[in-house]
């Protein structure tokens, strides 16, 4: 918390304005519990209390780490889901969410302006390119 020349928060704060994703766990003293609670706040991953043993250090790093993995997945498979979305027409984008609000094939065809076939042609498309099999796991991958 306390390092030469200015402290943890601040170092915290300057590391998100430069949107480092770089898991951060402080160092505390026991009288800091207000510190500690500002810290997990404002992104901390973990705040340990002084003095730290290596076991408690290793535990700290194994559970952030492996919440830092998760998260990389995570906005993998975001990343992917937007490429996927890019490369929808715009119709099939109208399609699309129409299908996630449920409505069925007959109503989407009605609304669009479009025949029920070109309706079910959309939707076939739009599984094919976001990686769904069905409306079902097509509304299972927007949960």
């Amino acid at each position: 918390m306390n390092l030469p020349g200015i402290d943890g928060l601040a170092l915290l704060r300057r590391l998100k304005q430069e949107r480092s994703d770089k898991p951060v766990i402080f160092v505390a003293g026991s009288a800091a519990f207000q510190l500690a609670v500002r810290a997990m706040r404002e992104g901390a991953a973990d705040v340990l209390q002084k003095p730290v043993h290596v076991e408690a250090l290793r535990q700290s790093m194994s559970r952030v780490l492996t919440r830092a993995e998760q998260t990389v997945g995570d906005r993998a498979s975001r990343d992917e889901m937007a490429a996927r979305l890019a490369a929808l027409t715009p119709r099939e984008r109208q399609v699309t969410e129409r299908v996630l609000a449920g409505e069925p094939t007959k109503a989407i065809a009605f609304q669009l302006g479009i025949s029920e076939r070109t309706s079910k042609f959309h939707q076939s498309n739009l599984l094919v390119k976001l990686g769904a099999e069905s409306r079902l796991d097509l509304m299972r991958l927007f949960l």
